[in-house]
């Protein structure tokens, strides 16, 4: 997953639980049939906060999420999908920060020459995310229409998060804070691969639209300490070009791969609420929807998958990168200085839901033809 950073520690869980980075993009089940994943990542991202160039503080960004995928294709060619994403824990830390204070002379908060505030416990998150649907479809696929002799698999996706109450925002019931960006949003993606001997280059690009969020925003007491305030997560472009290398072949349908590949992501400014991404803030700024800037990022990856029969597969990958910094707030002169690194490790479960299970009841594909049994081996009547 390439990693939207510095982002608001929802956004990072938004990039994190998208699809796929692989030519495992173009992956999909035959006609009557689906797949089922378990998808594991975590990330994060290290950076310093910067005032005039001078250091302020540095802040800590990780988040864990797991997400449970059921994809089945109806017909050939077109699939459905629902995806239940478990946001594990979004975290924030800041160390040797310093203490936002007021300046007559900039009439504005300040944080340089100001008191050093202790180092305090991260503030954490957790809860499930919203439910995402979608449909997929392969105009051109190698293995769904092997009469074509189709060169080039091309897979696109559109899918719908729904609006989740529970968010890093605001606290929840019994003073706990949640996870995710809560927002709903629209997702648009592309993915296209071929092959040629043991290398499968692959091509993907993605579009996460976020929508607004109206909310109250509740401390840790259970007390309302805003009302009616909109937020606004960030969205996102990612593009990813790698290749994957087959390096060994074996047994039934048993298969080893690497993958290497370079990810490149936009992503748009954002409304979230002051104080959050900042270690201090002015009591005059306190719950107000704080305007983060627009960033962009580069980093490179690479990965695992090995298949342990033909329906089961597991993949590892990696990401590091950096991002271009930006405004943490609009309100106050402190920004993430250029370079902060990012990272991120995903690990996902594959199950293939093939023939095994309807042995006989239908063609894997329109392109393969039922034949019928040897009138030898039909039972005689008694």
């Amino acid at each position: 997953m390439a990693l939207p950073l510095p982002l608001s520690i929802a956004a990072l869980t938004v990039v994190l639980s998208s699809e796929a980075q692989a030519a495992d993009a173009t992956r999909f089940p035959p006609a009557l049939r689906g797949d089922f994943e378990i998808q594991y990542d975590v990330g994060g991202e290290t950076g310093r906060l910067l005032e005039d160039d001078v250091e302020v503080g540095r802040r800590r960004l990780t988040s864990h999420a797991i997400t449970y995928t059921g994809t089945f294709s109806p017909v050939t060619g077109l699939a459905m999908y629902v995806g239940l994403p478990h946001l594990v824990s979004d975290r924030v830390r800041f160390t040797d920060a310093q203490e936002m204070a007021y300046d007559p002379r900039l009439e504005n908060g300040t944080m340089v020459g100001t008191a050093s505030l202790p180092d305090r416990d991260a503030e954490r998150g957790t809860g499930m995310g919203g439910v995402w649907i979608g449909l997929k479809g392969a105009p051109m696929h190698r293995d769904l229409y092997t009469r074509r002799n189709d060169r080039v698999s091309w897979v696109l996706d559109a899918g719908y998060r729904f609006r989740d109450e529970t968010n890093f925002w605001s606290y929840g019931p019994r003073g706990k804070r949640g996870a995710g960006a809560g927002a709903p949003a629209f997702r648009f993606q592309a993915a296209a691969s071929t092959k040629h001997r043991i290398a499968e280059p692959y091509l993907q690009a993605t579009l996460l639209r976020s929508g607004r969020i109206t909310m109250d925003v509740v401390d840790q007491n259970d007390q309302v300490v805003a009302s009616g305030v909109e937020f606004r997560p960030a969205s996102t472009v990612d593009g990813v070009l790698g290749v994957q290398y087959t390096v060994a072949e074996y047994g039934q349908g048993a298969m080893v791969a690497v993958d290497m590949h370079s990810y490149f992501g936009y992503s748009t400014w954002q409304d979230i609420p002051s104080g959050l991404m900042l270690p201090s803030v002015l009591d005059s700024s306190a719950q107000l929807p704080a305007t983060m800037s627009e960033a962009t990022r580069i980093g490179v990856g690479g990965g695992v998958n090995y298949r342990f029969i033909e329906y089961l597969q597991l993949n590892v990958r990696g990401n590091i990168g950096v991002n271009s910094g930006g405004r943490v707030e609009h309100f106050y002169p402190v920004s993430m200085g250029l370079g902060a690194l990012e990272w991120s490790v995903q690990t996902t479960l594959q199950f293939k839901i093939r023939d095994l299970l309807w042995a006989g009841t239908q063609p894997a594909s329109n392109d393969q033809p039922f034949i019928d049994p040897p009138e030898d081996d039909l039972p005689e009547a008694e």
